[in-house]
């Protein structure tokens, strides 16, 4: 009998007594199960309505799990960097953990990778100048931006500078292209 054989049998001995349990996903602080793939954790935990990258059902701001999202899209970056959805999910689930300047940092990130939806979030920071200074020319850059990556949403955005009289990017004609402005509740839910 060799050494390995008693250990192969032990093991075996374990996963037979543990029965149906071991087959179970495992979960995560909250007790949510995860599945074995965390681009579809981060995807499921951390998905945004607006995002027309998106690949799960939408997450509400006020429903997201921000640690399980954190860990979860944290995961899913460092094995597909490639995708930009993926920073923007982390980036939400940081902004909500209050970690704002690494959240800041990956929106540019993905917003570099393409991501329409970090386009969007970033033109409304500007526009706010929250986290950033207020610079509604930026906003409306990133906003444009946003609507040609994909995001419809990018030219409401716009149209709400454009139609304030007391912007000096204000041009009525511009806002009327847009068929009305953003309801802001849509970036409050990011």
């Amino acid at each position: 009998m060799t050494r390995s054989r008693p250990l192969r049998l032990a093991l075996v001995a374990a996963l037979v007594l543990a029965g149906p349990a071991a087959a179970r996903a495992p979960t995560d602080a909250a007790g949510l199960a995860f599945a074995a793939d965390p681009v579809a954790d981060c995807d499921r935990l951390a998905a945004w309505a607006t995002d027309p990258q998106r690949e799960a059902a939408p997450v509400a701001g006020p429903t997201l799990s921000a640690e399980p999202a954190r860990a979860a899209c944290t995961a899913a970056v460092a094995e597909r960097p490639d995708l930009p959805r993926l920073r923007f999910q982390l980036a939400r689930a940081l902004w909500r953990l209050g970690d704002q300047d690494i959240a800041y940092a990956l929106l540019e990130q993905a917003a570099q990778q393409g991501s329409p939806a970090a386009y969007l979030v970033i033109g409304s920071l500007f526009e706010a100048g929250e986290h950033v200074r207020q610079d509604d020319v930026v906003a409306l850059l990133h906003y444009l931006e946003a609507a040609r990556r994909g995001a419809p949403e990018g030219l409401k955005a716009a149209a709400g500078i454009w139609g304030d009289p007391q912007n000096p990017s204000h041009d009525a004609r511009l806002a009327a292209t847009a068929q009305g402005a953003l309801d802001p509740r849509v970036i409050a839910d990011w």
